[in-house]
């Protein structure tokens, strides 16, 4: 048996999120099916390290999976890409220990909230950020993320 850490970047735009949905596409879903394409048929979870919702994008999500099959890196990742849609990419691939786990082995993890204040959208922004329309005590804002630190 061997274990593949994966390094996936995303929009989620047009996704349900990570998870496998019964009526929308999902990150999960895709990656999924693309390596049933290269296995012959044959389907495997891969398990992210968490969950993200509807729209939520990822920069280096990490996820793996198990297999009795021998896979090189270098190619696994080539043919990951060649087969999932543009705004998912499979950005890094490698041999991990057998009891490696996305989700218990991770370390830490980070967010970013994107927030625009202006009163009309850049429309090159409007898939990465909140549009606030209202007036923000941004004194308060600052203070409120200190909440989160560590969490």
């Amino acid at each position: 048996m061997h274990c593949y850490k994966l390094t996936i970047a995303y929009d989620g735009t047009h996704y349900s999120g990570w998870q496998i949905q019964p009526n929308a596409p999902s990150i999960q879903q895709h990656l999924q099916e693309a390596l049933a394409s290269l296995l012959g048929g044959e389907h495997i979870a891969i398990i992210g390290s968490g969950r993200t919702d509807a729209g939520v994008h990822a920069l280096n999500q990490i996820a793996h999976f198990k297999t009795a099959h021998t896979l090189s890196p270098n190619r696994l990742l080539l043919a990951f890409n060649g087969l999932l849609p543009n705004d998912i990419r499979v950005k890094k691939v490698e041999i991990a220990p057998l009891q490696f786990h996305s989700q218990y082995s991770a370390t830490s993890k980070e967010y970013h909230y994107h927030l625009f204040f202006e009163r009309v959208m850049d429309p090159f922004r409007r898939l990465y950020c909140w549009h606030v329309l209202r007036k923000i005590d941004l004194s308060l804002l600052k203070e409120a993320t200190t909440l989160f630190i560590g969490a």
